[in-house]
């Protein structure tokens, strides 16, 4: 950063930009908290019927968060993947699948979230009844 001779000028430089710095905890916004209390659903999903000739498939996604509103939540997620196909003689075969996940832990608005899976922060926007968190769309239910 500089040479031998000019430590102790740098030294004061920082020591001044340092005093300078202010640092606070984040204020956190309980009247947003309490507004994000509920069960909050994203749902995505299709089915393609089946037919003689081509088979069929669905699949489906959901994700469930429960806000209580003053600082602990609940997340879960499940998905469904459904596939028949045709047989030639012997009628139709197909597989299913399912996977769930979840989480739990606290929250604040303004700050960080922690949950069992590490931290995360979400920019979010609430409306009409609904809430964008990290370019998804949920509903309240």
């Amino acid at each position: 950063m500089t040479t031998q001779d000019k430590m102790a000028t740098l030294r004061t430089t920082l020591d001044q930009l340092a005093a300078s710095v202010k640092a606070e905890a984040p204020s956190v916004n309980r009247q947003a908290m309490a507004a994000l209390a509920g069960q909050w659903i994203l749902y995505d999903g299709k089915v393609d019927p089946v037919t003689t000739s081509s088979g069929g498939a669905s699949h489906s996604y959901e994700e469930t968060v429960v806000f209580d509103g003053q600082g602990s939540y609940r997340w879960s997620s499940a998905s469904q993947v459904s596939v028949t196909t045709p047989g030639i003689s012997a009628g139709a075969g197909s597989a299913n699948g399912s996977t769930t996940d979840g989480d739990q832990g606290s929250y604040t608005v303004i700050g960080n979230t922690q949950g069992t899976k590490g931290q995360l922060a979400v920019d979010f926007q609430l409306g009409n009844g609904q809430l964008i968190a990290a370019g998804k769309r949920y509903v309240r239910q």
